[in-house]
């Protein structure tokens, strides 16, 4: 699962289920879709963009 630092706009992959679990109760953080998707849509779009 992804949690974004909303303090410094980190995104990081956490594993650890009693982690995830502290992070979802904290206000500071906020689960968002996989990194790995985010970055192949990314990508697939600057494509389309430059063609």
């Amino acid at each position: 699962m992804w949690f974004l630092n909303k303090e410094t706009g980190l995104k990081w992959e956490v594993v650890d289920q009693e982690l995830m679990l502290r992070l979802q109760g904290n206000a500071n953080y906020e689960q968002v879709d996989d990194l790995k998707q985010e970055t192949k849509q990314a990508k697939r779009n600057e494509k389309e963009v430059t063609t």
